[in-house]
């Protein structure tokens, strides 16, 4: 289920008191003309509909919980106890996408709101969903974007998954852009990137983390090759706490100068020399004594291979002062797989690092929490990340593959009296999906972690140990009864240990039924 909520008193509840189980039955029999529909009519092939710009609608889930908690503070009578209660999560949302001449919307969002039946978590209510809006000034090549994204993430690397642990966060972010095509083979692009986030831990034991803000300024010249090409290119970009910081006083300030040389001997390839300069200040606590700087020139190289549209091999180096930086990613699509890798390593203040972050201000629809790369850090640190993804495709049937790992490891020499974080991560997750027939779905869910990280600080330099292991898995078959409402009914079961002394070993077995209607 989903991770409980904020026990502060900062945490907006959700305060109507509804009868547990109710609200499917009210749901169903409001939504009764439009399921009485003909058979004839659901078993035809269903014709195309056309999306409205506002699409709003109400999903309603009813689940019957079983689970276990037992964390080693508590005695062994509280820690065999086991919970049974009744769930009902109520989301209304919507979906826009609105195209015009000169502006366009796209995104969605919704608000989940639970309620434990026996009152054995506080009732929550937290908000998912991105929205980004663009506008462009014809003729000028100048634009705006504005976006706004709400996720849940977890609170570290090694929380294993547990769904009592993590944050809700909300990010907005607005972006003033300039592209301009100054001749058939030349392009300048400038933009200026302004993002605020705030966290909000779900649980009284998820550890505190400051809101993070950031700025980043681009600006680029760009020859095409034909066969000689090169890229003139600056990127500023700054990164701190905003509002009252509790944990630490960091602060991550770059300017990088690049230089791309670009030589394409035919079409496919495309390969060139990077050089450039960068100047880098890193503060990690509160001491104005910790307060170092960094500049020098850097050199590194670039490679692309595409020797057709649906196979694709990039690859980029940099030496750079901080330590050594490169991203890689390969891809190759045929009518019935496709295949993608990816491997990077890059120096950031924050955990969501630029290997998994939507690139020229948009917002990333995707959650970075899917990924399995999500971890707690303050301060710089350097993240690797490595992955892999294979999806095979049948007339009626879609089988998904991803694998991969995440390092972060702090920077040395960096003062401890900043809260750090130096963690490994496995994840593994296979999804499932076959078409019993035109109307009615089968999907099943496996999802695997392993992680462990030390939490490092001025009173602890050593470090904090922390180990977890999480499996699940998720089976549902879901069924159009109309072409606004659909119905599902499924299981689930979460496994997870962790040595946390405060979380424990924990599980959960629940059966649940939704009902989903468009309107």
């Amino acid at each position: 289920m989903n991770q409980p909520p904020r026990t502060d008193s900062s945490h907006t509840k959700w305060s109507v008191n509804w009868p547990v189980g109710v609200l499917p039955l009210v749901c169903l029999a409001w939504c009764g003309p439009a399921l009485s529909q003909s058979r004839a009519a659901v078993q035809a092939e269903p014709e195309p509909v056309r999306e409205a710009p506002f699409q709003p609608y109400l999903n309603v889930v009813e689940s019957f919980v079983r689970q276990t908690n037992m964390p080693d503070t508590l005695s062994a009578r509280e820690a065999d106890r086991q919970t049974h209660e009744w769930v009902t999560q109520l989301s209304p949302g919507f979906k826009v996408h609105s195209k015009g001449t000169n502006q366009e919307i796209e995104g969605g969002a919704r608000l989940d709101i639970v309620r434990y039946g026996k009152d054995s978590r506080p009732n929550q209510t937290i908000p998912i969903g991105a929205l980004q809006s663009t506008t462009e000034w014809p003729d000028s090549g100048l634009g705006l974007k504005a976006g706004w994204a709400a996720q849940r993430e977890a609170s570290s690397t090694a929380s294993g998954g547990d769904p009592n642990d993590g944050y809700s966060t909300m990010t907005w972010r607005v972006a003033p852009f300039f592209e301009k095509d100054l001749s058939a083979d030349t392009t300048l692009n400038a933009q200026v990137v302004k993002s605020l986030t705030d966290y909000r831990g779900l649980s009284e034991t998820t550890p505190q983390r400051d809101d993070k803000q950031e700025t980043t300024a681009t600006a680029s010249w760009t020859t095409r090759p034909s066969p000689l090409g090169y890229q003139i290119s600056f990127t500023h970009n700054r990164q701190s706490p905003w509002g009252q910081a509790t944990n630490s006083a960091y602060l991550l300030s770059e300017s990088i100068t690049r230089l791309r040389g670009t030589w394409a001997p035919v079409p496919e390839w495309q390969i060139g020399p990077i050089v450039g300069s960068e100047s880098t200040r890193l503060k990690t606590s509160a001491n104005s004594g910790d307060d170092r700087k960094y500049s020098g020139a850097f050199t590194g190289w670039h490679a692309r291979w595409s020797p057709e549209e649906r196979a694709q091999l990039s690859v980029e180096s940099e030496n750079r002062k901080l330590g050594h930086s490169w991203q890689a990613n390969a891809l190759y699509r045929l009518a019935w797989t496709d295949m993608s890798a990816r491997w990077c390593r890059v120096v950031t203040a924050y955990g969501s690092s630029a290997c998994a972050l939507g690139a020229n201000g948009n917002l990333d629809l995707r959650s970075l929490n899917e990924m399995g790369t999500i971890a707690t850090t303050l301060g710089a640190h350097t993240r690797e990340d490595a992955s892999g993804m294979l999806t095979l495709k049948g007339r009626r049937d879609t089988l998904t593959f991803e694998a991969g790992r995440a390092d972060i490891t702090p920077l040395e020499g960096q003062n401890t009296t900043a809260l750090s974080e130096r963690s490994r991560k496995y994840y593994f997750t296979s999804d499932f999906t076959h078409r019993l027939t035109r109307t009615t779905r089968f999907t099943a869910r496996l999802n695997w972690t392993r992680a462990h990280s030390t939490l490092m600080s001025g009173l602890n330099p050593s470090g904090t140990y922390t180990f977890s292991r999480s499996f699940s898995w998720n089976t549902a078959i879901s069924t159009d009864l109309s072409r606004q409402a659909a119905a599902t009914l499924g299981l689930r079961r979460l496994i997870v240990h962790s040595t946390d002394p405060l979380k424990g070993d924990s599980g959960e077995l629940a059966a649940f039924a939704g009902l989903g209607y468009r309107f």
